[in-house]
């Protein structure tokens, strides 16, 4: 079987990984088949030619650069191969710094379990946020959508570190905050309001839930604000931070009944406390003096028009109602006694 070839070479730079210096690179394509026929390319002269090992054999080619051309191993004299191919790759790989990098998939890792043979994320006994003090604080799941038809009633804890707020100097403090926030919120009411030891109750009436966020976080500022200049002042050191512990609870009153409940619970939450035993009371002891009770005008019992007030004491601002459930709702009720104990709510955890 007698076959020649004519090869073409055409020439490009390849950078060796191994030096800084640039090789030329030759590549050798068999474009034609004639017989007995060399050709030399225009710029490098290379020879390939077919040798005929014997019948029914593949031919071998053999390839001749000139000295200082084409590739370190075509430079070397004749190369003796099966195709032109392999001419090809041989050098190709001889001018590589490296092996070709041979690409491995990984296995999966699969999560591994924890000290208590469980693995992490999702649902397991114990978990989720952890209490912030001695009892779990309010929740952190998304507020339902709020009715500004439906007042609030919204409980506010406040740290131990300030003491206790049932004191002149920390009931001055609230009572500036209310004036503050009061005159610049319009579409945010404080309607009723009562300071007890630790935390706050409020009845509250909002247009949207951005306003109600946006009041009761400008009425927070203020007083804490003031709550830490009274402590200041009173212990003769200069204190600054957190005075509100947890996000604000807030329950959503929606019946005339629990409208009732709720406000006879916030002006006369002291006697739930046991704090209307004291001197320092409103009406020889018929109403709380840090509370809104003498803006009430629902009492079962009557509110002469000239109350004595105990030296130093002003009536804690407060807005008017405008929801129904406040105003005529709450006529249709049964009336609230200045001498009634509010029993147990679920919203008043932190009475507890």
């Amino acid at each position: 079987m007698g076959m020649d070839a004519v090869g073409r070479c055409s020439f490009s730079e390849h950078q060796d990984r191994g030096t800084n210096g640039r090789w030329p690179f030759c590549r050798i394509a068999l474009d034609h088949l004639h017989d007995d026929v060399c050709e030399s390319v225009r710029d490098y002269s290379v020879t390939v030619a077919p040798i005929v090992r014997s019948a029914g054999s593949r031919p071998e080619c053999r390839a001749r650069c000139p000295e200082g051309r084409g590739t370190r191993r075509a430079s070397e004299g004749i190369i003796y191969a099966e195709s032109i191919d392999e001419i090809v790759l041989r050098d190709y790989d001889s001018d590589m710094g490296r092996p070709r990098k041979r690409h491995i998939q990984l296995e999966l890792q699969l999560p591994k379990l924890d000290k208590n043979k469980q693995r992490r994320g999702g649902y397991r006994p114990g978990a989720g946020r952890k209490p912030n003090g001695e009892r779990a604080g309010a929740s952190h799941v998304a507020r339902a959508p709020l009715n500004k038809r439906h007042p609030q009633h919204v409980t506010l804890r406040v740290t131990s570190e300030l003491g206790w707020l049932r004191r002149l100097d920390m009931y001055a403090a609230v009572r500036r905050a209310l004036h503050t926030v009061l005159a610049r919120h319009d579409e945010f009411r404080i309607v009723h309001l009562s300071l007890q030891n630790t935390h706050l109750h409020l009845i509250v009436e909002a247009c949207d839930q951005k306003a109600l966020a946006n009041g009761l976080r400008a009425f927070q500022i203020s007083a804490a604000k003031r709550l830490n200049a009274a402590y200041s002042r009173r212990r003769r050191v200069v204190r600054s931070g957190r005075v509100f512990t947890d996000r604000y609870h807030c329950e959503s009153l929606g019946s005339v009944r629990q409208v009732r409940h709720a406000l006879a619970y916030v002006i006369n939450n002291w006697r739930r406390h046991r704090e209307d035993d004291g001197t320092y009371t409103l009406l020889e002891g018929r109403l709380d003096p840090y509370a809104s009770g003498l803006a009430f005008r629902g009492w079962r019992e009557a509110i002469p028009p000239d109350v004595p007030l105990p030296e130093r004491y002003e009536v804690p601002p407060v807005s008017r109602a405008t929801t129904w459930l406040l105003g005529q709702g709450l006529q249709k009720a049964a009336a609230i006694s200045m001498f009634e104990v509010p029993g147990p709510r679920n919203v008043a955890v932190v009475d507890n």
